[in-house]
């Protein structure tokens, strides 16, 4: 099991995020979520874009030069964050959605994550998403994410068909770490 990484953020980075997630929600505005994806709320975008922000940090107080494409909005089909070579998805719950329906990825969007990024990154908001209090709980690569049987995962009222990765088998960020170190992949 990866050991999760606690990202604080300052009152001025979740002002920031919380900006980009109104401006993205806004321009997916007539976007519906259904049977393969969550609601598209004003919520999601906000717990999606927190998360972004604090996995490029992360990763920066690790000596990870990044580039943050969740802050374009003409790159918003890319992978969020670019890391040395390597296209990093960020998938983010909020702490009390983690066990039960963190760590996926429906079928329908894998094989558009798979052609975007490399890997995934998997975050949870902690308490109030205001607080900026993020866990960056690990990583799996796409073949990790492939390999899992597709399960039906419920989160309140959403039950969706998921691949879910096992929380054991999520990744340690020091190895993604080491592994953009040592070049794309």
């Amino acid at each position: 099991m990866a050991t999760p990484i606690l990202v604080e953020l300052s009152a001025s980075a979740v002002q920031a995020a919380l900006a980009l997630a109104d401006a993205s929600f806004r321009r997916n505005a007539n976007r519906r979520g259904g049977r393969e994806h969550y609601a598209n709320t004003l919520k999601s975008h906000k717990v999606g874009k927190i998360g972004e922000v604090a996995c490029s940090l992360a990763l920066t107080r690790h000596g990870i030069a990044v580039i943050e494409n969740f802050r374009d909005p003409s790159r918003e089909g890319d992978a969020d964050v670019v890391a040395g070579g390597w296209r990093l998805e960020v998938k983010t719950w909020s702490d009390y959605a983690w066990e039960r329906g963190g760590r996926c990825v429906t079928p329908g969007q894998l094989p558009e994550v798979r052609a975007k990024a490399d890997c995934v990154v998997w975050c949870t908001t902690e308490g109030q998403l205001d607080a900026g209090r993020i866990l960056v709980r690990g990583w799996s690569t796409m073949d990790d994410i492939a390999r899992t049987e597709p399960r039906i995962t419920t989160v309140g009222q959403y039950s969706i068909l998921n691949h879910q990765v096992d929380d054991g088998d999520v990744r340690d960020l020091a190895a993604l770490v080491a592994a953009i170190r040592n070049g794309a992949p």
